[in-house]
């Protein structure tokens, strides 16, 4: 049988991940998953927390990332920010009414997404 690599999904702990976000990464280290999904980084920076990503064994499998920081300003920064954590994963986990609510807007939206 082939191992399958298990991460925790860092929003059913959220709280605890604005309170002390480093100490929740160690705490899922010591739960003996091998990786976490980010529901945001909460001010820290990527290259830190990827550094110790490193040093407990933990490895990105994707992240939570609102649809505004795909928007031209800043999804470079996104982009970047991700990729420091090494993360193969960007997740738009929820879509405000006027990207979904008519055929025509989601449509609109699928053609945004598609050229990003």
């Amino acid at each position: 049988m082939t191992d399958i690599p298990i991460a925790l999904q860092l929003y059913s702990v959220s709280d605890d991940c604005a309170a002390n976000l480093p100490d929740v990464l160690k705490q899922v280290a010591g739960w003996g998953y091998d990786g976490v999904e980010f529901a945001g980084l909460h001010g820290h920076a990527p290259a830190k927390l990827k550094a110790q990503m490193d040093e407990l064994g933990l490895a990105c499998a994707g992240a939570h990332v609102p649809v505004a920081a795909f928007e031209d300003e800043v999804i470079n920064q996104t982009i970047e920010d991700y990729l420091a954590l090494g993360c193969p994963y960007l997740i738009v986990p929820w879509l405000p009414d006027e990207k979904r609510d008519s055929p025509a807007s989601t449509q609109q939206t699928a053609a945004w997404f598609t050229q990003l």
